[in-house]
């Protein structure tokens, strides 16, 4: 007998069936979904967080030879935004600068500090009649780094009452 003679035609195997996916990719793709969404959300978080900030500091780049009153009234504006209108919607002159210092994390506070010092001739000419009508550079550059450093601010640094005399 010729073995050939007993092989039968090929064929096709029978279709796998379509079985649900595992367990594992479902916990998978359901992680990968929550991570997703978190980040988004950290991310446009992030973004209002410091959309202030942003605005504050393209409006002080815009106008470099902005007026002292317009300056200080950026920057009162800035803060009101990120610390209680209690703490700073009053501020003016001395009050104000020492706010300004005490909202900056502690490493920033030397170099504002000298920063100030040179301004403070500004603070000074702010209210008075001819505060609208000049612009004093030490005192742009010392809104710059304060709106660079101090916001928006940190979660443990909270600004209380006892810190800021008024």
């Amino acid at each position: 007998m010729d073995p050939l003679a007993q092989l039968s035609d090929i064929h096709l195997p029978e279709q796998i069936p379509n079985y649900p996916i595992a367990i594992g990719w479902w916990l998978l793709a359901a992680f990968i979904i929550i991570l997703l969404s978190v980040i988004i959300i950290k991310i446009k978080h992030y973004q209002a967080k410091r959309q202030v900030k942003t605005i504050a500091l393209q409006q002080l780049k815009q106008q470099p030879n902005m007026p002292i009153h317009d300056i200080l009234m950026l920057l009162k504006w800035a803060a009101m935004q990120y610390f209680p209108r209690h703490h700073c919607a009053n501020l003016y002159g001395k009050s104000l600068q020492d706010f300004l210092v005490m909202s900056l994390p502690e490493k920033y506070q030397t170099a504002f500090s000298a920063l100030l010092s040179k301004a403070k001739p500004a603070f000074e000419q702010a209210y008075q009649a001819d505060g609208e009508k000049v612009s004093d550079s030490n005192l742009y550059q010392m809104a710059i780094f304060w709106l660079t450093h101090a916001l928006p601010p940190k979660k443990d640094h909270n600004l209380t009452g006892s810190e800021v005399k008024l």
